[in-house]
């Protein structure tokens, strides 16, 4: 019989993973974090929201952020005239921005050259963006919070 034994460390803890022939079973060190208030993404998905978006949030009810559009896939964005190409980016954001409340998001900027616009969220609008297949990627906009602080 093999035995598969894998380290990963994370963080400060390790999961120690091991199989033989079966399911394998993950045991982890680290603690129990379920009753813990902090936001809960879809595991496929939690690579779409920028740590430094869910730390922002843990000290303010809403933050500036970017949001990285995907577009659609029929379209390369290279072979579209400008203004196809301000049409398709004009009705992926809408795509998105319909699914958003006036609570969860406010629009500070829409770009007609990329697929991308820029905002005030709050953490109930990231958990909104995270489920969005339209969406990529969600980043703290610096520029936005550092004439806040």
């Amino acid at each position: 019989m093999k035995m598969l034994l894998i380290y990963l460390f994370v963080g400060v803890g390790f999961a120690n993973i091991s199989a033989c022939n079966s399911v394998p079973a993950v045991f982890s060190p680290l603690p129990n974090m379920s009753n813990s208030t902090t936001l809960k993404l879809p595991q496929y998905q939690g690579n779409i929201i920028d740590n430094t978006v869910i730390s922002a949030l843990n000290q303010r009810h809403e933050v500036p952020v970017i949001i990285e559009l995907r577009p659609p896939l029929s379209v390369v964005p290279e072979t579209l005239s400008a203004e196809e190409r301000t049409r398709k980016i004009d009705m992926t954001q809408e795509l998105v921005l319909n699914t958003l409340t006036q609570g969860e998001f406010r629009l500070k900027y829409r770009s007609g050259i990329i697929f991308m616009m820029a905002g005030w969220i709050t953490m109930q609008g990231v958990v909104t963006l995270s489920r969005n297949p339209h969406v990529v990627k969600v980043s703290l906009d610096s520029v936005s919070r550092n004439s806040i602080q």
